[in-house]
């Protein structure tokens, strides 16, 4: 019987007899230690692009390929871990058996690739998955005026035409104000 620690593969055995007489017979002998306790854990998509803060869900696979029932300890590492939810933190399979598991990423607002590990563990296997989340600069935009300088005398009136370029992927609406002298002031406070 193999002990606990003996690395799957495969060993050669040589057991040799020999009578009192001197008659001595070989038998070589192959020996196999599969690997009993065996998983897998895949993320079905390992990359994604959101915008900032958005809720983003990645779904995993977890196959205990081994041949005994194991149960399984699951985390995420890397520098978004804190921002990451599992659906389930443990999990039990029986040889063969498998479980989806939702990763659940929130409130990663800072524009850039970001990467993360999901890592399944159990007493004798383990087996882990990388995966990134690219935040796109979704609402980035451009205020932009027709001038920057008026020269004015009293109850002269200017218009100044300010526009707002939007940069972003997404449609958004922008709340304009004014710091400045009372006579200044604004046609629209919404665009």
């Amino acid at each position: 019987t193999p002990k606990s620690n003996a690395k799957p593969g495969n060993y050669q055995l040589s057991i040799t007899a020999s009578t009192q007489k001197g008659l001595l017979k070989k038998g070589d002998f192959e020996i196999v230690i599969k690997e009993c306790f065996k998983t897998k854990i895949t993320l079905l998509e390992t990359s994604k692009s959101s915008c900032p803060c958005d809720l983003v869900t990645y779904e995993a696979s977890l196959v205990n390929t081994g041949e005994f029932q194991e149960t399984y300890n699951l985390q995420v590492n890397g520098p978004i871990k804190d921002k990451i939810t599992l659906s389930k933190n443990i999990v039990t399979l029986q040889p063969g058996a498998s479980e989806k598991i939702f990763v659940y990423i929130q409130n990663v607002c800072e524009v850039g690739l970001h990467d993360f590990t999901i890592v399944a563990t159990s007493s004798k296997s383990s087996s882990s998955d990388q995966a990134n989340l690219e935040i796109q600069q979704c609402f980035d935009y451009a205020l932009l005026t027709d001038r920057d300088f008026v020269r004015m005398c009293e109850k002269d009136v200017e218009t100044i035409k300010i526009s707002i370029e939007n940069k972003g992927i997404k449609s958004n609406t922008y709340e304009l104000s004014i710091e400045g002298p009372a006579f200044a002031n604004l046609d629209k406070e919404t665009i």
